[in-house]
């Protein structure tokens, strides 16, 4: 027998489907996911089992709470890895990882924009289909759910303007929103999870300086619980270190860790990255050398915020002044001596 469950509260991005319930007070409209029979687990979102090229209905009921007529988008999502560590839903077209073979996109029907009307209620149905070939482990995605702005209010007001944001072509709120999970699964067979260092450079983490270490997973399993420290070495000298903890990975994602250089100039030269990654029983462990160009530091100096320049250390030129006018001064008294 199929379940409705009432309420879906918005999935936050630590990589767990969350389930509450939402009132009409908080938010003028609600999603509700309609699960059906091969629903794998009792929780609030499509936990499915299915089998290779089967197709089906998924079902959401959308109920708008207000006194006037709403439009709301409703828009297939990959699950990936944002740059804090964490499972989020939030973007369009996400970077996922090369071997990332199907991804939920790419399997259920594109994004719908519904109206409705005052306090009306609506079912709505994305058609899925599974691949031809088989699969171990977990694709995991969601439908992302936000109002679309009235046209009158964006155009007429800067603070709805700075709301916004341009989703798929849609003019969306930023106030209030859902991700409603899909994980699908064809078997029980455990996968592995397996973790892989990709490119390590300088850049910029939220506009301030840093090392981004680029972290890959490669395995169609969610990392959990995860614990990553990096530390950076120049000239056998350790420099920066950072360690964050209780972090995850979405199935064949990457994102780019970040070591602080806590506001201070990137500098040109040659850098050892020395990382490891550590969730639950897996433990993995990477070195890794790269370089930094001078230009490359200059822009990124330029570029950042609040950056700490460094006083320029004048003292090198001083004593090599010092010596050339002592070496010129002895040379001068030599020469006087022997012309005397």
């Amino acid at each position: 027998m199929k379940k409705i469950i009432a309420f879906l509260s918005m999935v936050f991005v630590t990589g767990v489907f969350c389930g509450s319930t939402a009132f009409a007070e908080e938010m003028s409209y609600s999603v509700q996911a309609i699960l059906p029979e091969n629903q794998k687990s009792d929780v609030s979102y499509f936990d499915l089992r299915m089998n290779p090229s089967e197709e089906q209905e998924l079902k959401l009921k959308l109920i708008n709470y207000a006194d006037h007529p709403s439009t709301i988008a409703v828009i297939p999502r990959d699950a990936f890895t944002n740059n804090n560590g964490m499972v989020d839903y939030s973007v369009d077209n996400p970077m996922l990882d090369k071997t990332m073979k199907h991804s939920l996109t790419d399997l259920v029907s594109e994004k719908q924009i519904v109206t409705l009307n005052a306090k009306e209620e609506k079912e709505i149905i994305f058609h899925l289909k599974m691949p031809t070939d088989s699969f171990d482990g977990e694709i995991l995605g969601g439908f992302f759910v936000q109002e679309v702005n009235d046209k009158e209010t964006s155009e007429d007001s800067n603070e709805s303007k700075q709301e916004q944001k341009n989703v798929s072509g849609v003019q969306l709120s930023n106030r209030f929103s859902y991700t409603i999970g899909v994980k699908l699964s064809e078997t029980d067979s455990a996968v592995k999870p397996e973790v892989k260092l990709g490119d390590v450079k300088a850049g910029l983490a939220n506009g301030r300086t840093a090392f981004l270490a680029t972290i890959r997973n490669v395995q169609s399993t969610t990392v959990k619980k995860a614990t990553i420290e990096a530390k950076i070495y120049q000239k056998n000298k350790l420099i920066y270190t950072t360690k964050k903890e209780k972090l995850a990975m979405a199935p064949h994602s990457v994102f780019d860790y970040n070591v602080s250089l806590e506001n201070e100039e990137i500098h040109a030269g040659e850098y050892m990255l020395k990382l490891t990654v550590t969730s639950g029983d897996d433990h993995w462990a990477f070195t890794k050398g790269f370089d930094v160009e001078k230009k490359e530091a200059e822009k990124l100096n330029k570029e950042a915020i609040d950056v700490v320049k460094q006083p320029t250390n004048y003292w090198p030129w001083v004593v090599a002044g010092m010596g050339i006018v002592l070496v010129g001064l002895l040379g001068y008294i030599i020469y006087q001596k022997k012309h005397k």
